[in-house]
């Protein structure tokens, strides 16, 4: 199976740099952040994808319709694949981080997600999408999911993934 997976294109929260962890916000793709995708959709628009699959959250969602354009699929919306509940939605990046740096895998406002449980169920996700019979897919998820996609395809550890930034509307590809 060859799989197609980017985290979403730039959204407001990523321009005021604060966390959007909770879907009871809807946050959306800024205009720059259409452009992205519409860009990511002509790279994509020769692929013939079986299946487009995207997290819940409005910027992804508005991503996968973007991109979806030229394929005409149903866009499965699949709650694995969704932002990193840290607790910490509202808030800044700055305020998320200085968190993080105790644990950055292990550590969780009690009540949400560790990096590790995002990792569980992208790892869930994943082998579910093993065993169907897809032959090309486009994943639509965040930048931790993304990461811990690239963790489980690449067998690295989070400490690893970690040191790369993933950036809005960036399409990376792998076979599973």
């Amino acid at each position: 199976m060859k799989i197609y997976f980017l985290r979403h294109a730039q959204a407001e929260s990523n321009v005021k740099k604060a966390v959007n962890d909770s879907l009871k916000r809807k946050i959306n793709l800024t205009g720059l952040g259409k452009k992205q995708a519409q860009s990511v959709a002509k790279k994509l628009k020769i692929k013939k994808l079986d299946a487009i699959f995207s997290s819940q959250f409005p910027r992804c969602l508005q991503t996968a319709m973007i991109i979806n354009r030229f394929h005409g699929l149903k866009i499965k919306k699949d709650k694995r694949l969704d932002e990193w509940d840290t607790g910490f939605d509202g808030k800044s990046y700055e305020e998320l981080n200085e968190f993080l740096e105790k644990d950055r895998i292990k550590i969780k406002v009690k009540g949400h997600e560790s990096f590790k449980d995002v990792q569980k169920r992208i790892n869930s996700f994943m082998h579910w999408l093993e065993n169907q019979d897809y032959k090309i897919v486009l994943i639509i998820t965040h930048e931790a999911s993304a990461q811990a996609i690239n963790a489980f395809i690449k067998k690295i550890s989070a400490k690893e993934i970690f040191k790369k930034k993933i950036p809005n509307a960036k399409v990376f590809f792998t076979n599973l």
